[in-house]
């Protein structure tokens, strides 16, 4: 198994709903490998993710033309999945 290290790098505070402040943090892969990929339903969520917040369709397209691969555990699969079918 191949592990990543990461670094979490805590960002400006943001403003959310409301005005309220929010506390963000962004994660930094520092020792990146050039083949691993997302899996099909992590991209979605990115992609999902994108498009709601509308960011610009060059931004987009770039993350659909990422490859992703295919996850060996269906129940994940399945559970990732119900996040965008669940009622809101």
């Amino acid at each position: 198994m191949v592990t990543a290290e990461i670094r979490a790098i805590p960002c400006a505070e943001l403003e959310g709903i409301e005005s309220n402040p929010l506390n963000a943090t962004t994660y930094i892969a520092t020792r990146k490998q050039p083949d691993l990929r997302p899996y099909h339903w992590y991209k979605n969520h990115v992609l999902t993710g994108a498009r709601q917040a509308k960011l610009p369709v060059e931004y987009i397209a770039a993350i659909e033309s990422a490859k992703s691969i295919d996850d060996p555990k269906q129940d994940r699969v399945a559970r990732e999945s119900q996040i965008w079918m669940a009622p809101r």
